[in-house]
């Protein structure tokens, strides 16, 4: 009988989530490394001496870094890991002191219930500034065209009012405005808020903010049953049925209704919004490129020991040259620096353009008789191009250049070093070194200093190059 199958189980695939988790190898493994030092051993020694076969099964039993834990701790995973949760932390803090700053706003829309009045406006004439909006013009029968205390008479006895609902807006005086009129704001009497009134097929608006109260009275009204500062609720009210998709309690803008944003704390607010938006746009930049030298000095990878050269002419093909260039001159001061490789980029479309002929001339070799002259000549250049292609890299290269090489150092101190003679503000806008001015300015100077060689071309040196991480 063949072997038993093993059933895959729950806790195997639990196994295998804690086996593939991010692990916090590196203080690990520095522990590690310091032991052995003091014990006069390999690490490799030291890691079976504490019980692991190898690396495999040390890295295994790391722990998962905290959920917790600040950002700068991902940095053994490389820079991106920690710019991107500080990013993320950046984005709250955003949101955070946004929040914040409209808590001002929200107090103010929430203090206004104009949301129907977005119902009311006519989109083609707007309320807009026009003094005399609120003029009185009286109904489509004429009836308040001037101002007046048209509703005192109809409730003077609260056995006998005409109005279910009673309040001192009867013994203010009002006049039928047009329907541009706006109503007044809500930090004014309710009583004084103007409504807006069923006109035959359209509407006006009954206004209390068109005329000037008589205080005498008003203050009749203030010693009886109609007392209450309410607004005006007659039967006559326009319906607003169905004019709004939102509550006020969402304490929005449109509480305001339209162009009724005179408050000056609302263009204040936004205006500090742009301004700290900005601030920490700046300072979140800041805070990233510091974040990012740090984690780069604090760990190394490949990357740490290379630098990236444009400006190099199509005819820049032998490694051996560029390599003496800049074992000459990648250091300020130094003509011996330890150069690894020089890797050349090849011209793209030239090698695609190369790619594309092979296939084009294998494909007719198919269809053509392989004695005839015909494809002997195509066998022939076929052969050419292969050998193109295979001399990328050797002195004798047929290919162009594409003016782009990665240059190796040995040392990641002359890679920094020659990024600071390159890569410095004369270096990129005026092809100049930059000269020190005492400590402050040591790693990129104040000054402009002398020009930076330029690459030979027939023996002359006339390529502008420019260099990056």
């Amino acid at each position: 009988m063949g072997e038993a199958k093993q059933l895959i189980t729950k806790e195997n695939f639990t196994q295998w989530t804690k086996d593939c988790g991010v692990k916090c190898i590196q203080k690990e493994y520095d522990d590690i490394a310091v032991s052995a030092v003091k014990n006069g051993k390999t690490v490799q020694e030291e890691m079976q001496s504490r019980g692991f076969k190898d690396f495999h099964q040390f890295s295994k039993q790391c722990p998962k870094f905290k959920k917790t834990c600040w950002p700068i701790e991902f940095a053994e995973l490389g820079s991106g890991y920690v710019l991107y949760f500080q990013f993320l932390g950046f984005l709250m803090i955003i949101f955070f002191v946004h929040l914040c700053l409209q808590v001002p706003c929200m107090v103010v829309y929430s203090g206004s219930s104009n949301l129907v009045d977005w119902y009311w406006n006519d989109w083609t004439q707007a309320y807009g500034t026009d003094s005399t909006r609120c003029d009185c013009v009286g109904n489509s029968s004429g009836y308040a065209a001037t101002c007046g205390t048209w509703d005192y008479d109809l409730c003077t006895n609260q056995s006998e009012c005409a109005f279910t609902t009673p309040g001192k807006w009867l013994c203010q005086s009002w006049c039928y405005a047009g329907k541009y009129c706006p109503k007044t704001d809500m930090d004014v009497s309710a009583s004084m808020v103007n409504q807006y009134i069923q006109d035959g097929s359209g509407w006006v608006v009954k206004s209390y903010s068109s005329c000037t109260q008589n205080a005498t009275i008003i203050a009749m009204c203030e010693a009886d049953f109609r007392s209450g500062n309410t607004a005006y609720s007659g039967s006559d009210l326009a319906s607003d049925e169905g004019s709004t998709w939102i509550g006020t309690q969402w304490m929005s803008p449109g509480n305001l209704g339209p162009d009724e944003a005179t408050n000056v704390i609302i263009p204040t607010m936004y205006t500090v919004c742009v301004i700290s938006m900005c601030v920490l746009i700046l300072m979140a930049y800041s805070s990233q490129v510091l974040t990012d030298h740090k984690v780069d000095a604090g760990t190394v990878s490949p990357n740490d020991f290379a630098i990236m050269v444009k400006g190099l002419p199509s005819t820049a093909t032998d490694e051996d040259s560029i390599q003496e260039f800049f074992k000459e001159h990648a250091i300020k001061g130094k003509t011996d620096t330890e150069i690894v490789k020089v890797v050349i980029g090849w011209d793209v479309e030239e090698w695609r353009e190369n790619i594309a002929r092979l296939k084009e001339l294998k494909k007719k070799l198919d269809q053509t008789d392989r004695t005839t002259p015909e494809a002997k000549d195509i066998q022939k250049e076929m052969v050419q191009i292969t050998g193109a292609l295979k001399s990328a890299g050797t002195k004798d290269t047929k290919l162009r250049s594409s003016g782009v090489v990665v240059v190796l150092f040995r040392y990641q101190s002359d890679m920094r070093a020659c990024l600071r003679k390159w890569d410095s503000f004369w270096a990129k806008w005026f092809n100049c070194e930059s000269e020190n001015i005492g400590l402050l300015w040591k790693n990129n100077g104040l000054c402009k200093g002398a020009a930076l060689p330029r690459f030979p071309i027939g023996g002359r040196p006339i390529a502008k190059l420019t260099v990056a991480s």
